[in-house]
């Protein structure tokens, strides 16, 4: 049609696109919902029309198209956040991914997104609003929880990690090779709030699972050093860097064990 939500195909500008692609020799069908029949073979479905083309162009603003369009911005949006992110470009990231998110509020890997990149930046309080978001969206808990423990950690929130922990079915739902990192974020608000038995407990849980996982030593090093055992705690903390060098909390603790050795 040559305007929206019509079914008037005189003077519509798909023609003359329609003969110059036609004249490089590619095969050209159409969707239009208005348009029973036209000058090529007629897709039924916009589904179908993307299923079968490599290439989609929209010339006619149907109001069927919109979310079409939003679809392809989002899209856009979210692939060049993440290859801003690979530039370690984390504002502009953050421009593209609020705006994927103003195209749909419901967005999910948009919203994991955007939280990992605030927690970058240090922007704690921001990244819990967008992981707290993406489990109202029910993304994957195991990805989305860590975060978000790891952003309440950085906001000094112990006892809403306790909460948070508390109010989810974590030992049926979070995966094995998940949870002790879950129950370290635990381990550390038990610790913060002076519950040493609570603390010691989810230690114990979490080496039952797994005693090889970093997140296992680690909580382990932070009770030995809540008991004063610096050697111990500061050995295991060395032994989790050496492992995982970028792993914010391990660096934390060792940074504080040095610290008491000078």
């Amino acid at each position: 049609a040559y305007k929206p939500n019509v079914d008037d195909c005189r003077e519509t500008p798909a023609e003359p696109i329609l003969k110059r692609i036609e004249s490089q020799g590619f095969n050209v069908k159409y969707h239009d919902e208005h348009v029973p029949k036209w000058q090529c073979d007629r897709i039924e479905s916009i589904d179908d029309m993307l299923k079968w083309a490599d290439v989609v162009v929209i010339v006619t603003g149907h109001d069927s198209y919109k979310t079409l369009v939003a679809s392809a911005n989002i899209i856009e949006y979210i692939s060049s956040a993440k290859n801003h992110i690979q530039q370690n470009k984390n504002a502009e990231a953050v421009i593209d991914l609020k705006n994927a998110v103003s195209n749909d509020l419901n967005n999910g890997e948009a919203r994991v997104l955007l939280g990992n990149v605030y927690l970058e930046l240090g922007q704690a309080a921001a990244a819990e609003k967008e992981f707290e978001k993406a489990i109202s969206l029910n993304v994957d808990i195991n990805i989305v929880l860590p975060k978000l423990l790891s952003a309440l950690y950085l906001l000094d929130d112990n006892q809403k990690i306790i909460e948070t922990i508390d109010t989810m079915n974590v030992y049926r739902d979070v995966n094995p090779k998940i949870l002790p990192e879950v129950l370290l974020y635990q381990v550390l608000a038990y610790i913060n709030l002076d519950k040493k038995a609570e603390a010691k407990n989810a230690i114990a849980k979490a080496n039952e699972i797994s005693a090889e996982s970093v997140f296992s030593q680690l909580g382990s090093a932070y009770i030995q050093a809540d008991d004063k055992d610096i050697a111990g705690a500061l050995k295991l903390v060395n032994k989790v860097v050496e492992q995982s060098p970028d792993l914010m909390e391990a660096l934390l603790l060792q940074g504080q064990l040095y610290s008491t050795l000078c």
